[in-house]
């Protein structure tokens, strides 16, 4: 089952995507999933648009759609104190699945590049550290069914420069992840980033493939035309390190499958 779980037909609220979820732009997001012969399609768009979500047309999406399998998804951004809202939005909302995003250590965006300077702000080393605790936070709250981009605090191409520190930091949220078994994403739109390259690492694949915990892939579109980007190189990438486990999630109930 080859599904794009990561995609925002809202992209950012942009004049052009309006009002939220229109149908038009869900078809031709479904569209483009059926054209790359993808089996299925997740529609998850940020939280923070949650009171502008159109239910009605995703609803509609997900039962008129007859050659590919539509599920209706949410991209959190986790803040370890808003976990009671958000389970609370988890059980309101006819979900079939819930990605978990860091975006944001503390109050700083760290991802949006107005404030990319706060960077020489504060030592890297402890950057990471911060981010990985907030990620093992989101795996152990049992919240979300996906880690987004697991490694997105590399997303300006600031590494530490002993890639051993950053094994050392990310092995406990691995290990919370693959407690919970909750599944992890390759996002292929690392590519598109000053980073260049996927989320996650390879040595962190490498170590995800160890640990047996499963993976989905997600594009992150934000566009029609980027459904699926480059996920002929994910598959790739999922064969060289041994990741079989993948799963399908509907109305939050989730099934393992071996690719």
């Amino acid at each position: 089952m080859l599904i794009d779980w990561h995609t925002h037909p809202f992209a950012h609220g942009e004049e052009e995507v309006k009002p939220c979820q229109s149908r038009n732009i869900l078809k031709e997001f479904a569209s483009r999933a059926e054209a790359i012969n993808l089996d299925g399609l997740g529609f998850s768009d940020h939280s923070y648009y949650l009171d502008s979500f159109n239910f009605d047309n995703l609803l509609y999406l997900k039962n008129s759609c007859q050659n590919i399998s539509i599920k209706i998804g949410i991209e959190f951004d986790y803040f370890p104190e808003k976990e009671n809202e958000i389970r609370d939005i988890i059980a309101s909302y006819p979900f079939d699945y819930t990605i978990g995003s860091v975006h944001h250590i503390g109050d700083w965006n760290f991802d949006h590049p107005d404030y990319k300077f706060k960077f020489s702000q504060k030592p890297l080393f402890e950057l990471y550290r911060d981010y990985y605790r907030i990620i093992e936070k989101a795996a152990e709250s049992r919240l979300f069914n996906i880690i987004g981009h697991l490694d997105l605090i590399k997303i300006y191409d600031y590494r530490l420069a002993d890639k051993n520190q950053e094994i050392d930091l990310v092995i406990p949220a691995l290990k919370k992840i693959a407690e919970n078994d909750i599944a992890v994403e390759i996002n292929t739109n690392g590519l598109n980033k000053p980073v260049e390259e996927f989320y996650p690492s390879d040595y962190i694949l490498k170590m995800i493939g160890e640990l047996n915990i499963p993976v989905v892939l997600g594009s992150d579109a934000h566009s029609a035309e980027r459904v699926g980007e480059n996920f002929a190189a994910a598959l790739d990438k999922m064969q060289k390190f041994g990741l079989q486990r993948t799963k399908i999630f509907s109305g939050l109930k989730t099934k393992d499958l071996m690719l």
